[in-house]
């Protein structure tokens, strides 16, 4: 769901009274030297000894400004093909040799723990940060200003604590400092009788709506993390940590969850999971974990290829892989897109080629990898079979102790240009594989596909599925919040934004959104799940998300029991691409409990997010 509204909480440190080298409260009562500064300490003293007053001690926009650029995805830095998010920057002179490596090597520490890729401006350009060295004091804008060079100010004194030069590059890359999330008093006590008058509105807290934690730990140790002295008075601590003996703030370097929060924020790949050590947090019901009751040696979306699956030798010909998710060589017939996306040029399907040198009655074959699994499992696949001869597509099971094959499940003819869903129940009690056996119409007007097999636990009917072609299968829409989620069928009215199919079927199926358009910012639509029963074992929650637009917000999955506990399981911010992305959730709430699903509008009307194929099941999710 966004920077949910957009760029996510980042965090600063406290803020030191004085200049390196003297009393650093302000009753004398303690010194202390700069090797001791955190990265915040040093920026807030420099910033304090010019006579400079920013937000929140370093930031060059207003509290109003930042929170509009927090709700506006457009203020995020954009991804280039290779999807790394590339920044631009230019260091203007005046700094020394020493100073300029110092700039170097933070920005040799992003491209290092996250995608940022900061990279020397060769021309003229829309946006781009300026590093300016200064006599004194230190500071940045927040996020991409989108308006020319924008300044990021460094004295001496803050390159040399080497954390400070960090600190203000991840303010330009769109975070605020940690203590301002909206879970912050979870964590730490604000001492208010110990702050300065009239800074107390430094260690105001965001609301959820407007700064998100991402859904991550909250980090003590974290470079954006103010100090406990920050804007203190009387040289005592304004911050207390609500856990024992834990640091806050630092000088070094951004920390694993620094990196996670700029990852998780940009969409990026690279994760660190778990909270820092040292903390005492028990995060692990907020971490993936591997869904045991998924057979891995059957499922495949054939994204990498066949997964195991091996052709038939006793039959006539070949299964083929479709490896661009583009239409079958043959016209009309065959799918012209796989089903994970749901779009073209991305994912993969397997497939049969009807054109000759294939004769009425040919068969292919396709084994899937032999499973040990035992007791009542569901077997789901999609099928595709789409031409005026289609043949026929059966699902033989295959015992192999003895080799005992006889058919579980068969179609035969044409289905429509469209993706279907199969479910079949199977009852192991011994080692099998399955075979997706394929037989060749009339003419070679009748290619046939096969995408995102998976095979789970259970019964079929143990697994709660939705696809909104029919109704919103009991799902209500929550009264108290500002839009409502309406079933759409092809494109959303708004152009350049929301999808044009539903995932289900490809084409002509259903799926549900939340329309923009004439919409005020940060108005929330809710989405509420029937009543779930309480688990042992939990649930795995999956469901397809399609978030495209320049302006798209944030899209959040949370959890609400019957006494009103509300807890934050899936988040995403901006926009993820013109084409549908699975999510795959593990819940164990412990008691009864219902799903919210929560579209929250960006700051413009390209930010539809659609949502299909929404299920959940007993169990953990699979972790590929």
């Amino acid at each position: 769901m966004v920077v949910p509204k957009l760029f996510a909480c980042a965090f600063l440190l406290g803020i030191l009274h004085q200049v390196k080298g003297t009393p650093f409260g302000r009753d004398g009562s303690k010194e202390t030297s700069f090797e001791d500064l955190t990265a915040f300490d040093v920026i807030l003293a420099e910033n304090e000894a010019a006579g400079l007053d920013l937000f929140e001690g370093d930031i060059l926009d207003s509290a109003d400004q930042v929170r509009n650029a927090i709700q506006c995805t457009g203020r995020m830095w954009p991804k280039g093909p290779d999807g790394l998010v590339k920044i631009p920057f230019n260091i203007t002179d005046g700094f020394t040799s020493d100073e300029v490596s110092a700039i170097h090597r933070a920005f040799h520490e992003y491209a290092h723990k996250t995608c940022v890729d900061f990279f020397q401006v060769t021309t003229e350009l829309d946006a781009y940060v300026s590093l300016e060295k200064t006599t004194s004091g230190c500071s940045s804008k927040f996020g991409n200003m989108k308006d020319g060079g924008q300044p990021l100010s460094l004295s001496a004194s803050c390159i040399s604590r080497y954390g400070s030069v960090v600190h203000e590059l991840m303010h330009a890359v769109g975070f605020k400092h940690e203590q301002a999330r909206p879970d912050r008093d979870n964590y730490v006590t604000i001492v208010w009788g110990n702050i300065r008058d009239g800074k107390e509105n430094n260690f105001n807290k965001e609301s959820e709506p407007v700064i998100s934690t991402l859904n991550l730990p909250y980090d003590f140790g974290s470079v954006m993390h103010y100090s406990r002295t920050a804007f203190t008075t009387n040289g005592q601590d304004t911050i207390v940590p609500k856990v024992p003996n834990v640091q806050i703030g630092q000088r070094d370097q951004m920390s694993d969850l620094d990196a996670q929060k700029i990852n998780t924020l940009y969409g990026c790949g690279r994760t660190v999971t778990g909270a820092p050590t040292g903390t005492g947090l028990d995060t692990s019901a907020n971490l993936a974990q591997p869904r045991v009751d998924l057979d891995t040696t059957i499922s495949c979306s054939f994204a990498s290829g066949w997964c195991g699956y091996t052709q038939d030798t006793a039959d006539d010909f070949d299964w083929s892989l479709n490896v661009l998710g583009e239409a079958t060589p043959s016209g009309s017939t065959g799918p012209d897109h796989d089903h994970s996306t749901g779009e073209k040029a991305h994912g993969h399907f397997a497939f049969i080629e009807a054109s000759s040198p294939r004769h009425n009655g040919d068969t292919a074959g396709l084994l899937s990898p032999i499973s040990t699994a035992r007791g009542p499992h569901c077997l789901k696949f999609y099928y595709h079979m789409y031409g005026a001869e289609t043949g026929s597509l059966n699902l033989v099971y295959i015992d192999t102790r003895g080799g005992i094959k006889y058919p579980i499940w068969s179609r035969s003819g044409e289905q429509g240009d469209l993706w279907v869903e199969a479910r079949v129940d199977i009852d192991a009690h011994s080692d099998f594989q399955v075979m997706f056996e394929a037989v060749r119409g009339t003419s070679y007007h009748g290619d046939i596909g096969i995408d995102d097999v998976e095979m789970v636990a259970g019964t079929c009917g143990s697994v709660y599925h939705c696809d909104f072609d029919v109704d919103f299968c009991g799902f209500q829409q929550l009264a108290s919040d500002e839009l409502d989620w309406v079933r759409n069928t092809g494109h959303t009215p708004s152009a350049t934004t929301g999808p044009d199919r539903d995932h289900t079927t490809g084409s002509s199926g259903h799926y549900i959104f939340v329309e923009a358009s004439s919409q005020d910012r940060s108005d929330l639509g809710t989405l509420v799940s029937p009543e779930i029963p309480a688990s042992t074992s939990g649930y795995c929650v999956t469901f397809w998300y399609h978030m495209y637009g320049r302006d798209t917000g944030f899209l959040r999955m949370r959890t609400v029991d019957r006494a009103g506990t509300d807890q934050l399981v899936f988040e995403l911010i901006g926009e993820q691409g013109d084409l549908w992305k699975r999510a795959d959730v593990f819940v164990n709430p412990g008691t009864d409990f219902r799903l919210h699903f929560q579209d929250y509008i960006g700051c413009y009307a390209y930010s539809d997010i659609g949502l299909d194929d929404i299920e959940w099941r007993a169990g953990r999710c699979d972790v590929v």
